[in-house]
């Protein structure tokens, strides 16, 4: 392990297998610095995608204290010309890491060549621009994101992490929401012939007595069973999946003369995320897949995704006992069919209480949600993620 970083700025050392690259970029800081720092550069990519219209003036400011900082420049210009070899990277992806104290907007500046590339690349697509520049501004809008929870402009390890799948051009933002653009894993959805009806069945899966992923809190002494699915010569046979998202110890056999498979792991499928925050109403939900699926059958033709797919805290159905059953967010999930997710049960209090806290008792009571979610979790009670599916009519896009 390479330990001079770890020593000036407090990271983790770097893997041995970045030597050549740790090598070339000590060549090239001596010879030209680092070129996304320099205000020429700043200002050119600026104009040609407008990457932090919110926070220009810290950017700049910044970057001239990057400039002034031998070793974290040096870091920031490895980190970024690491990030080109996407393989070697990912998989050494958990030994980057960022003196937040010193310099939280070394993170973002180390993105702003894969921005840019990014934007060729959907300018190259013939992306509109609109949703171009939604899908570039991410970057930026992790900044605001962080700053919610630490009260200043920063990017850390984890959404440093996240905005991997932008540098590898598996995101897009169509209106309210992002796709990513992934494979099924562990599902078949089978569709009845004769109305459409569909059923969800889990497979190579370990379940607790719940209907939930072993390892799902709380713990019982509870014996649990192997969630399964076989095709056989004349009928499917499978554990499914209850409406409310629980799969099913009881296996049941489902004849190819009535149903017929509509999804199954390895397919296709495209990811919802919902970025905050914005109002997250029916008709903008409606208006983005029906955007979405368009864009992506004429400017992705190769991929063919079958069906839409969430995992969040937002597709629980446990979020029908607390909310009013006009609310948004019961709204948004409605359309999917839901099963079980690997959770321990706490993503939702990251999301609506964004502050850390030590205990569940010092959780805010400044929403009716909050307050509900509150209630629950000092009574003992979860709010567990779930994954969803909409598939697609006729397969695919």
């Amino acid at each position: 392990m390479i330990d001079i970083f770890e020593k000036t700025l407090g990271v983790l050392p770097i893997p041995d297998e970045f030597e050549a690259i740790l090598f070339r970029v000590r060549e090239e800081y001596k010879e030209n610095g680092v070129f996304f720092l320099a205000d020429t550069y700043l200002s050119r990519i600026e104009e040609k995608c407008n990457p932090f219209p919110q926070a220009r003036a810290e950017i700049l400011q910044a970057a001239a204290a990057l400039r002034a900082d031998a070793d974290a420049a040096l870091y920031a210009l490895f980190v970024c010309r690491a990030m080109e070899d996407r393989t070697l990277f990912m998989q050494h992806l958990n030994h980057i890491e960022f003196p937040q104290n010193t310099h939280p907007l070394l993170a973002f500046l180390t993105f702003l060549p894969a921005m840019e590339v990014l934007f060729d690349f959907l300018v190259q697509k013939e992306i509109p621009a609109d949703v171009i520049a939604a899908t570039v501004g991410q970057f930026e809008a992790c900044l605001y994101v962080f700053k919610e929870r630490f009260d200043y402009l920063g990017m850390n390890k984890r959404y440093f992490d996240h905005m991997q799948g932008y540098v590898d051009h598996k995101f897009l933002n169509v209106g309210r929401l992002r796709y990513e653009i992934s494979t099924l894993s562990r599902l078949y959805v089978l569709e009845r012939v004769k109305d459409g009806r569909r059923v969800l069945c889990l497979a190579d899966a370990e379940m607790n007595a719940a209907g939930l992923y072993r390892g799902t809190p709380p713990e019982t002494a509870e014996a649990g069973f192997s969630a399964f699915f076989r095709e056989e010569a004349d009928a499917f046979v499978g554990t499914p999946v209850s409406e409310q998202g629980r799969c099913q110890k009881e296996s049941v056999r489902f004849p190819k003369a009535e149903y017929r498979l509509a999804l199954q792991p390895g397919d296709t499928v495209l990811d919802v995320h919902i970025p905050a925050p914005g109002p997250l109403t029916e008709e903008l939900c409606a208006e983005s897949y029906a955007r979405a699926r368009a864009l992506f059958a004429a400017h992705y033709p190769e991929i063919s995704p079958k069906s839409f797919h969430c995992h969040s805290w937002m597709m629980a159905p446990e979020l029908a006992e607390i909310l009013k059953p006009s609310s948004h967010l019961l709204a948004f999930q409605k359309p999917f069919l839901k099963y079980p997710a690997h959770t321990k049960g706490e993503d939702v209090l990251n999301f609506v209480f964004k502050l850390r806290f030590t205990s569940y008792a010092d959780l805010p009571e400044e929403t009716s949600l909050q307050r509900a979610l509150k209630a629950r979790y000092l009574a003992g009670g979860y709010l567990y993620e779930y994954c969803g599916v909409i598939p697609f009519e006729g397969g695919n896009v």
